[in-house]
């Protein structure tokens, strides 16, 4: 069985939207695609995602951890210990009991973690990786002494843990050409074959267009970027 696994963030419902229209194209081509969604609200009504498409399981990674975040320095210690409580319960709880062959997500920040789960999974992960991660860091990191702990911790150990956790998996479909550069030229030459370009898009005949589309020679285009940055 193939899965689609996704975090359900309340506050982020273009992405929530996005992975959605996924799962149901994927199905609608007729590959049987099934949706594993991680929420943290208990309250939240996910009546809309059909049984027969989506599993749903609550998990809260916080309470007990986030008393660590009241003494700064160890601000580390707690995310790495919130992204270990994440990995274990999704592995032991969750994934060991399913008969797996591949699984699809969003790439995220690689560390310790990210890796001993990569390696449970034994190659039958497929990323999506939908930003330059390192660029993105940099917008928040500015250096050990002057960076949040967390952006400290999350810096280094994607620079460093990222490519040796990308070069276990099934594959890396980038969403534009310069994001696969950069994940292609980090996991080297001899993985590159892992790394593909899958741009983002919408069907045209779903949209219902406000007016009549004028065809001149000049093309204007509109592009919202969630960071002024090339990438």
């Amino acid at each position: 069985m193939i899965y689609y696994l996704f975090s359900y963030k309340e506050k982020l419902p273009g992405v929530n939207t996005k992975v959605i229209a996924k799962i149901k194209a994927l199905n609608d081509l007729g590959l049987p695609v099934k949706g594993i969604i991680l929420y943290e609200n208990e309250k939240l009504d996910l009546s809309s995602f059909p049984d027969k498409y989506y599993d749903k399981y609550y998990f809260n990674s916080r309470k007990f951890y986030n008393l660590i975040l009241v003494f700064r320095p160890l601000g580390i210690i707690n995310s790495f210990l919130v992204k270990r409580r994440f990995v274990k319960h999704l592995h032991k709880k969750i994934l060991k009991n399913k008969t797996i062959d591949l699984i699809i997500t969003r790439y995220g920040i690689s560390d310790f973690n990210t890796l001993w789960f990569v390696k449970k999974l034994n190659g039958k992960i497929l990323y999506e990786s939908n930003t330059n991660e390192i660029e993105q860091l940099k917008l928040v990191y500015k250096g050990v002494l002057k960076s949040p702990i967390w952006a400290t911790y999350d810096y280094f150990c994607e620079k460093y843990f990222g490519p040796v956790v990308l070069r276990r998996v099934k594959g890396v479909i980038c969403v534009t050409n310069e994001i696969a550069k950069f994940q292609s030229q980090r996991i080297g030459n001899k993985f590159n074959n892992l790394v593909e370009v899958v741009s983002n898009g919408i069907k045209c005949n779903t949209i219902k267009r406000k007016k009549k589309v004028v065809v001149v020679e000049v093309l204007n285009l509109i592009m919202i970027r969630g960071t002024d940055a090339p990438w």
